[in-house]
């Protein structure tokens, strides 16, 4: 007799599983990057400066310089801030070329860190993003396209778990202070969130600026506790100096969810 056809179960992988996949993943770039570094010496002014802080994130921080790479036409500015890195970050150097390290000597808070890089900008559109975030090949042509409107002060896109489901697609800003990540579980490139349109911010993946918006409006401080809470700040200060903010479906980067911060912080947050 023949048996009852047998169903394939699919059976999605945790976020942790997608984790330490991803670093299993950039393990394997080492040593092909210590035959041959990335190069990122620009070959002309540069369109975009990265601004990069990290601390003490060797796989992800090569994940995201791996990525960089594959969007780079030689037009990067690529600024490191190394806070006191003990892992093989303090040895990036033999893994890239032509970046700019900055490791201050004392303890610094994200927004030091930024206007270390601000200093050293050379582009007028400035990419801030967080060690891990790796952006798809054509997200930064694309962003940079957005910016021949004068109006649009920074954008940013879908922003993708290692599971590949959208974490963000910008986010929304409530009366309360409270903020929701729009699209969050969807699947990327649904028709909810594939066209583009003006949004309140965005709490992670990828922000492009204008430089000289953010170094004359930036109002991030000590207040602002946690990444999402800090990348949100920066966005309504942009907003309320007179800024938009695109979301643009094309703009795809893929990194690991952040940790939630204490209700307390989240709190304060929302008080700040």
């Amino acid at each position: 007799s023949q048996g009852s056809p047998v169903q394939d179960e699919t059976v999605e992988a945790s976020e942790e599983q997608c984790q330490l996949l991803d670093l299993q993943r950039a393990q394997t770039l080492i040593p092909s990057m210590v035959r041959a570094p990335l190069n990122f010496q620009p070959i002309t002014i540069p369109d975009i400066t990265v601004i990069l802080p990290v601390s003490n994130q060797f796989q992800e921080t090569l994940s995201t310089l791996a990525a960089l790479h594959a969007n780079n036409d030689r037009s990067l500015q690529v600024i490191l801030i190394d806070s006191g890195s003990t892992d093989e970050t303090s040895e990036i150097e033999r893994f890239v070329r032509g970046i700019h390290i900055i490791r201050p000597p004392y303890r610094t808070t994200h927004a030091e860190q930024l206007g270390l890089g601000l200093e050293l900008a050379r582009a007028e559109i400035v990419l801030l993003l967080s060690a891990g975030t790796q952006p798809f090949p054509g997200s930064l042509k694309i962003a940079l396209e957005a910016f021949t409107d004068p109006q649009v002060w920074a954008v940013g896109g879908q922003s993708l778990g290692l599971n590949g489901k959208v974490r963000e697609a910008g986010s929304i800003v409530w009366r309360n202070a409270s903020f929701t990540p729009f699209g969050s579980g969807m699947r990327a490139n649904e028709p909810e969130i594939a066209f583009r349109r003006w949004v309140d911010g965005f709490t992670g993946g990828l922000l492009f600026c204008r430089r000289s918006a953010l170094r004359e409006h930036n109002r991030l401080t000590l207040e602002c506790i946690g990444p999402e809470a800090e990348m949100l700040a920066i966005c309504l200060s942009l907003r309320q100096a007179g800024g938009k903010i695109l979301y643009d479906p094309d703009v795809i980067d893929r990194s690991a969810s952040e940790p939630a911060i204490a209700p307390d912080l989240r709190a304060r947050n929302e008080a700040w």
